[in-house]
């Protein structure tokens, strides 16, 4: 299922963009190429872990693992601050978080997409297999056999 974006998308991001700004002004020039990472659509939320990836702009085949706290980017590693990477990622979580709270505010159905996993765990539990009389018998015994009361002592 395809997810259909808003149409005041961009100034959600800009206005949350200018939340991160007003938050740490020495960084702007960092949270504005975090902006342009959101839109180009190079942050890749994590699907198993905490770990995001987000592409590198000036050369796609690269990729940078991401966490709440790190970066695998020269620049974070360096700095020990956040890097435009991080921030891409806070903009991401906090505009999915935007978006689903304006889609519950207006009735909609809120747009995810579900790990095959998560379809597995939406099916109805499958009836168990009734057992067969020998089996049951069995069970009968062995439950019976577990229940028994010692014989009382001998007075």
């Amino acid at each position: 299922m395809a997810t259909t974006l808003p149409r005041d998308y961009d100034t959600i991001l800009r206005a949350l963009a200018a939340e991160l700004k007003a938050w740490d002004p020495a960084d702007a020039d960092r949270i504005a190429r975090a902006v342009a990472l959101v839109q180009a659509g190079y942050v890749e939320p994590p699907v198993t872990s905490t770990q995001w990836l987000v592409r590198s702009a000036a050369d796609l085949r690269r990729a940078y693992t991401v966490t709440n706290w790190t970066c695998s980017c020269a620049d974070h590693t360096t700095r020990e601050r956040r890097c435009k990477h991080s921030y891409a990622v806070i903009l991401a979580n906090a505009l999915h978080d935007e978006l689903r709270f304006q889609a519950r505010v207006a009735g909609e159905p809120i747009p995810f997409t579900l790990a095959p996993k998560a379809y597995s765990a939406l099916q109805p539990p499958q009836p168990w297999p009734a057992p067969s009389d020998v089996e049951w018998h069995a069970l009968c015994d062995a439950h019976a056999s577990e229940h028994a009361r010692p014989p009382s002592p001998a007075a």
